[in-house]
């Protein structure tokens, strides 16, 4: 199973949908979600979603995305971030969790079960890396990570700094070519 975790600063409570820019970036989020589980006209199912926001009034807040589950995601900014608008005020989205987790304690969750890979554009290059079968993606969002968050194993996939969104996409790309 393919992860991907987005290290980010965006909002845990209430944001206007007209701002999401606004939002601590929520857009970044949206667009990593997008990214991460939509093929041309269809979910992944191949790949879970977690976005970590630290950002006021309530941090940490991870959400998880199971494409499995999901109901009525479509791969627009304003529907992902109405579904994490909802997911955030309490209500139950199918196949959206919300925990009060942080970074530190779910790395360590993960860090038993599967390979994890930091993202950073001075890592060992994408074509290079050999994959396990369970596999976590971290990276940040338009801030990036912290020194002091990277952790392990570190992946670049060039030496130009890439959106978030594309980096999941070419991520994803090289992951469906080595299947092919």
């Amino acid at each position: 199973m393919r992860e991907f975790l987005l290290k980010s600063n965006g909002v845990t409570g209430d944001f206007s949908l007209n701002d999401l820019p606004g939002a601590g970036r929520m857009d970044v989020v949206c667009r990593a979600v997008t990214a991460c589980l939509w093929l041309s006209d269809q979910l992944r199912k191949d790949t879970i979603f977690h976005a970590l926001l630290e950002g006021k009034p309530s941090p940490p807040k991870l959400l998880t995305f199971d494409p499995k589950k999901l109901k009525r995601l479509y791969p627009d900014e304003r529907n992902v971030a109405a579904h994490i608008r909802l997911s955030l005020l309490g209500r139950k989205m199918p196949g959206i969790e919300v925990n009060n987790i942080s970074f530190e304690d779910f790395l360590k969750q993960q860090n038993k079960q599967k390979q994890i890979i930091f993202l950073d554009k001075d890592g060992k290059d994408i074509r290079d890396f050999i994959f396990e079968k369970d596999v976590l993606f971290i990276l940040g969002d338009h801030k990036g990570l912290k020194k002091e968050d990277i952790k392990g194993e570190k992946m670049s996939v060039g030496k130009k700094i890439y959106l978030a969104s594309q980096v999941i996409s070419i991520i994803q790309n090289e992951l469906d070519r080595r299947e092919e």
